[in-house]
């Protein structure tokens, strides 16, 4: 049954926050009761290494210590680190889970006059310079035939559900597309972690010049955009922000096992010894 285009969105809309909330939900499930699978999960996604704190209960400080190069992170408040990589791990993951949902359950794309329709059966809606308070007019986009629509329209958007057209090869694709956009993102944000400040800031300050263009757009009706779009602009503005935090946070040098036994031995020459 063919659904509103408000209904439609709504539906992506409500999707993409209910798997935000469930992944970072779950990735405070294990920063507090499995911390072998969070330390796992950061050092295949996003190459840090966590080493539970011992003196977590004293100081009051992260459950986890953060190093990166084998170089000990020393964060500025009480959860900092490990509250940026859930949150940052949490949309990534909702992000995965998104592009899952368009491909194997509910689908979306643009089109344009004289365009083939989609693989997969959808409900196209017309938008012209007129429409500004919603689509002027809908029809059935058959899979093999040609999209026709008028000539004052702007933009057509598709919405159709595929749940009934999946098929197990479909489910491994859209899988193995979630798996590659996880190393992608874990990727970036690990090198913007390791990187210069200046170069988060950078993929920051594109990440929301290119929302404003998506939004300006949009309101035009020359473009339009899928709610996915957003959801990746969105993870790239949290990546550059977080990223430019983590190198503003002081790294603290460790002496090596060799240095520690030297001084430790001089410390003892030195020492007086009482007669």
């Amino acid at each position: 049954m063919a659904l509103s285009f408000y209904s439609y969105v709504g539906i992506h809309v409500a999707c993409g926050l209910v798997f935000l909330t469930v992944s970072i939900l779950l990735l405070v499930l294990c920063y507090y009761r499995v911390s072998s699978v969070y330390i796992f999960f950061n050092e295949r996604i996003f190459g840090i290494t966590l080493t539970p704190n011992s003196d977590t209960e004293k100081t009051k400080t992260d459950r986890f210590l953060v190093a990166i190069a084998n170089k000990p992170v020393k964060g500025r408040c009480g959860c900092g680190n490990n509250c940026c990589l859930i949150f940052v791990g949490g949309f990534t993951l909702a992000m995965a889970l998104m592009v899952l949902f368009e491909g194997c359950v509910l689908a979306s794309a643009s089109i344009k006059n004289g365009d083939q329709c989609p693989d997969d059966p959808v409900t196209c809606f017309v938008f012209d310079n007129t429409s500004h308070s919603g689509p002027v007019s809908d029809f059935e986009c058959v899979p093999g035939n040609t999209s026709i629509v008028s000539s004052n329209a702007t933009g057509v958007w598709c919405y159709g559900w595929i749940v009934r057209r999946n098929t197990v090869s479909r489910v491994i694709n859209q899988i193995g597309i979630c798996g590659g956009i996880i190393g992608v993102f874990g990727t970036l944000f690990a090198f913007m972690y390791q990187a210069h400040a200046a170069v988060a800031i950078i993929i920051l300050i594109l990440a929301i010049l290119m929302v404003i263009v998506m939004v300006i757009l949009s309101t035009l009706q020359i473009v339009s955009f899928s709610i996915l779009a957003y959801v990746v602009c969105a993870n790239c503005i949290i990546i550059g922000l977080t990223g430019s935090l983590f190198n503003s946070i002081e790294r603290v040098e460790t002496e090596s096992p060799v240095q520690t036994t030297i001084a430790s031995a001089n410390s003892k020459k030195m020492t007086p010894v009482k007669t």
